[in-house]
């Protein structure tokens, strides 16, 4: 099946509010898939929008 992204509602259901609403406020669980990130990986991240590119 191909899905459009064009063809998706741009404004979430009262469902999906409420879905985001109840999980912001849970605790983040770190777990041995997820694991908390140490801060020499966090170093290694960049902003998007503090990214240059050659041109």
């Amino acid at each position: 099946m191909k899905v459009m992204m064009n063809h998706l509602s741009a404004q979430l259901t009262p469902e999906e509010l409420d879905e985001l609403e109840t999980v912001e406020n849970l605790p983040i669980i770190f777990d041995d898939d997820c694991p908390e990130m140490t801060s020499d990986m966090l170093k290694q991240f960049r902003r998007m929008d503090q990214i240059t590119t050659r041109n």
